[in-house]
């Protein structure tokens, strides 16, 4: 049995995301819905619990539970961040400047 067969492919990243907190919405657990996936704005369905989630077109996620549940791979460690190069240029020129003197 794989995923898809158990939670529906629109309970899923990037096809669902976080809903909105003050309306019901609830955040993905890793990268699935565990609620309702509401019906879709533009191309993307939100996550949520409340009535306003589970109107029209929406998909019942909550067979995916168990899904999140499912450790998922990590993604691979970077190596620097984009501002640690700048942070590292200022420390080299700290260093460099004030051994000069």
């Amino acid at each position: 049995v794989t995923s898809q067969e158990i939670c529906p492919a629109d309970c899923w990243k990037p096809h669902c995301t976080d809903g909105a907190a003050w309306n019901g919405g609830t955040p993905l657990v890793g990268d699935v819905c565990e609620h309702v996936c509401s019906k879709k704005f533009g191309e993307t369905r939100y996550c949520g619990s409340s009535d306003k989630y589970a109107m029209g077109d929406s998909v019942n996620c909550t067979s995916c539970q168990k899904q999140a549940a499912v450790p998922r791979p990590l993604p691979a460690p970077k190596i620097a961040a984009i501002g640690d190069a700048q942070r590292i240029r200022e420390a080299i020129l700290e260093v460099w400047t004030s051994s000069a003197t």
